[in-house]
């Protein structure tokens, strides 16, 4: 299969949907070439021509994951933990446990686009209000007052001015704030992004909180389904480091201490993504050969606390814009109507 031009990666909810439904065929008895025929047929999608593609090529080698790699449409990481599941004679199990793992991606990814877009719209909206402010209502003010013969260096003049400057200034500071979280955005899809993403962690504490949680997470999960699906455990910091784009981070340093010899559960506390108390009940599960339901806990655990931390950021961050948008319109405002205010009354 011949990848043309530029491919658009499913999404989250989409690969979720897909291995569910790989599983329930797998369950139902149906080989991986007629289920995918049976998803092609029923779903009305875009992606049915991507799963007939799929039936195809897998009818011809017997190996989805080498028909994922292909299409150029699937994670690299999901294409590697399909072969292993093929290999160890487990792929209905894997799927089934890749399901949840896209579906709390995607729900992270939707509240992580809300805490981002939530603060860039209130911004858009100030910059707005500000504009007509001082394009509109400024301009008006000014003739009324040079219609009344109040100059610009009369102190109701200074002050309207001052009112204007600020409106200047605002706008400045915002038009700012939004060009560095547009390159912070368009660093973030080069190779760069591993540095944007340790800048962003000492600049805003709380997102690093967040984001390392979100680590501790993926890692956790990803780790269990390496373990499920018969990877050894090099191999699966090798695959994880990959997934999570993370070679020179948390991940690359944990796999290097696992290669010099290291335990999996010393490697986690050292990395300091995980407590102590989370690093001894990995401990024990590897005694009893349940690391895998061990890691999916853990994962399930800080997943939940990063959720918990982004709708805190979320609701500190909202009053605290609505504050601003109301402290910079209220004082261009007030520099306007007030010098407005002490002429008519001296007029009275």
């Amino acid at each position: 299969m011949k990848r043309s031009g530029e491919v658009r990666m499913l999404s989250n909810t989409a690969l979720s949907g897909f291995c569910a439904q790989i599983a329930l065929m797998l369950d139902a008895g149906l080989s991986l070439s007629d289920g995918l025929a049976a998803m092609a047929v029923n779903d009305d999608s875009p992606d049915a021509a991507l799963y007939r593609v799929l039936s195809e090529r897998v009818a011809e080698t017997g190996q989805l994951s080498e028909a994922l790699k292909e299409s150029g449409r699937f994670p690299a990481d999901l294409a590697e933990i399909v072969r292993a599941g093929e290999e160890a004679g487990n792929l209905e199990e894997i799927m089934r446990r890749l399901s949840p793992y896209y579906e709390r991606r995607a729900r992270v990814a939707e509240a992580t686009a809300h805490a981002v877009s939530y603060p860039i719209v209130l911004g858009a909206m100030l910059s707005l209000v500000v504009l007509v402010v001082l394009w509109k209502v400024v301009p008006v003010f000014r003739r009324v007052m040079n219609g009344m013969g109040v100059s610009a260096d009369d102190s109701a003049g200074r002050l309207m001015e001052r009112g204007v400057a600020l409106g200047w200034i605002a706008l400045g500071l915002i038009a700012l704030a939004l060009a560095a979280a547009a390159l912070c955005l368009m660093l973030m899809r080069t190779s760069r992004r591993g540095r944007v993403r340790a800048a962003l962690r000492r600049w805003i504490r709380p997102l690093g909180r967040i984001r390392r949680e979100l680590d501790a997470a993926r890692l956790a999960e990803i780790l269990g389904l390496a373990a499920s699906g018969g990877f050894s455990m090099e191999s699966a910091l090798a695959l994880t480091a990959v997934a999570m784009d993370d070679e020179g981070g948390d991940v690359g340093r944990i796999r290097e201490a696992v290669g010099q010899g290291a335990e999996l559960p010393d490697a986690l506390s050292a990395s300091g993504l995980y407590a102590p108390m989370h690093c001894q009940m990995l401990r024990l599960s590897l005694q009893t050969g349940r690391e895998a339901e061990v890691l999916d806990k853990l994962s399930e655990i800080y997943q939940k606390r990063a959720e918990s931390d982004i709708e805190g950021l979320i609701s500190a961050v909202e009053p605290a814009l609505v504050a601003v948008l109301t402290v910079v319109v209220g004082a261009i405002l007030i520099s306007v109507m007030l010098p407005m205010l002490g002429i008519l009354r001296s007029l009275m």
